[in-house]
């Protein structure tokens, strides 16, 4: 299952919760297992990185979308935990180099009213959307409404904010659309770095900018960083909606009391739907002559190639039939009244 999520044991991530009074903040952590439960539903076991006297837990990978109305569509469930939040700068402040990463996020502008913005505050992100510019150093941001947050209106500090971006399997990183007073736009632009093609009269790793309607301009590779994209730990301004005492856990589901805040997948019954999307991508080959050393990495690229396709393979009909027991299941009342 490694070899079919953008995320590995050992790496970090954010952890989406659906718990009342939490209701759609990103909780940061690190992934330090990973399992099939039971029911046939993929869970990682995640370390939160803001809560460090807290247990680790199981956390399922989906859970059932709360904004769909329609439980048979493609979006009624959502994923759960995503890969870390890329690194990210305001226009003005963009190194000359380009951490080495797959995606930058840029914010040309300064806030302004309408802007999608994550909010660090109480040890997790809060998304929302800028409603007024109250002075230099503060904005309001209004939370979405429940079941997909926890809605109402905050003062927040303009330094700890953030762009809001979304994460899918199929797509990876992609800015949502802001949109106010007929008006829309992008809060921020991703710039995507590639892998070049061996044929290309330029070698190494290439730059795109994304905006958003499929438009790229190459640029050179930059490999440095000069400011971290992670808000500071400690956050100022009022308190956001009271903490809950308890949580439930996915796997077990037993109330635990005076713990912090956790994405809890609410759907036990959902099973891993999407697809794969996300794969591995191969190394590109280096100079027209290869060394004895350099033909056996290619061997063993090669190797693992075929270990990835396999393992897709045994993910999809582990799929399937899982799928098809349910489908059985569902309709064995049915045919027992038929006869």
């Amino acid at each position: 299952m490694d070899l079919l999520l953008p995320y590995k044991i050992g790496d970090l991530a954010e952890s989406k919760s659906s718990v009342i009074g939490y209701r759609g903040a990103w909780f940061r952590c690190k992934v330090h297992d990973m399992r099939v439960n039971d029911l046939g539903y993929l869970e990682y076991y995640l370390k939160y990185i803001d809560y460090d006297e807290e247990e680790m837990e199981w956390v399922g990978v989906f859970q059932k979308n709360p904004a769909s109305s329609n439980q048979n569509s493609g979006e009624s469930t959502e994923i759960m935990i995503r890969p870390s939040f890329p690194q990210w700068y305001y226009g003005h402040e963009v190194p000359e180099q380009l951490p080495v990463s797959d995606v930058t996020a840029i914010v040309d502008e300064t806030w302004k009213v309408g802007d999608l913005v994550d909010w660090f505050k109480e040890g997790c992100y809060w998304s929302g959307k800028i409603t007024k510019l109250l002075n230099k150093d503060m904005i309001r941001l209004q939370l979405p409404a429940p079941p997909i947050g926890e809605g109402k209106c905050y003062p927040a500090n303009r330094k700890d904010l953030r762009p809001t971006l979304e994460w899918s399997l199929a797509k990876g990183w992609t800015v949502p659309l802001a949109q106010t007073k007929g008006k829309s736009w992008h809060t921020a632009r991703l710039l995507r770095h590639y892998k070049s093609e061996p044929d290309k009269s330029t070698s190494g790793d290439e730059t795109s900018s994304d905006d958003e309607d499929g438009g790229d301009e190459n640029v050179g590779m930059q490999q440095s960083v000069s400011r971290d994209s992670n808000m500071p730990q400690e956050a100022s301004g009022p308190v956001v909606p009271a903490s809950p005492s308890t949580t439930n856990s996915a796997a077990s589901q037993n109330a635990r009391k005076d713990v912090a805040p956790r994405s809890q997948p609410a759907g036990a019954g959902i099973s891993v739907r999407q697809e794969p999307g996300v794969g591995t991508t191969a190394e590109q080959e280096q100079g027209s002559s290869l060394s004895e050393g350099e033909v056996d990495d290619g061997a063993d690229r090669y190797l693992e190639r075929l270990n990835t396709i396999e393992a897709r393979l045994k993910y999809l009909l582990e799929r399937t039939r899982l799928e098809r027991e349910r489908s059985n299941n569902l309709l064995a009342p049915l045919r027992g009244a038929g006869e």
